[in-house]
Parts: C-alpha cells; structure tokens; sequence
C-alpha cells in the first residue's frame, strides 16, 4: 500500500506537506494535473512539478526525488 509509506515519509520529514485528492471526487484537477493513472503521486517544489510518479513505488524512490 502507497498511503503507509507516504505517512512515514511525513512523520520523518517534517518540512513535506502530504495533500492526499480523490479524482472522483475532484476530476477536473486530475485532468489539470494529467492524471491517468492510479496511484499518482505528483511531487512540488516552490510551486512547480519536480516529479510525477505513477503506480506504487518503494519508499527508496520517493526519497530519492525528495532529497
């Protein structure tokens, strides 16, 4: 499961803002963010997209993109 790893992340990184969206809820800022996929774990820095990451990842990978 993507959400534990993702929560870890955050309870050691204290300085990453987690925002978790539910495309059905909100597909208009799927389509906005070119969302085709399941999980999609798009990755900001000062405003801008750093990292798009589809499907389930390792934790090692999120970090990498993070530091």
């Amino acid at each position: 499961m993507l959400s534990p790893i993702l929560d870890e992340i955050i309870v050691e990184n204290k300085n990453i803002n987690l925002i978790k969206i539910d495309v059905e809820v909100e597909p208009k800022l799927a389509e906005k963010y070119n969302v085709t996929s399941l999980p999609t774990v798009i990755i900001f820095k000062d405003g801008k997209i750093i990292a798009n990451l589809s499907g389930s990842k390792p934790k090692s990978e999120y970090l990498k993109v993070l530091n």
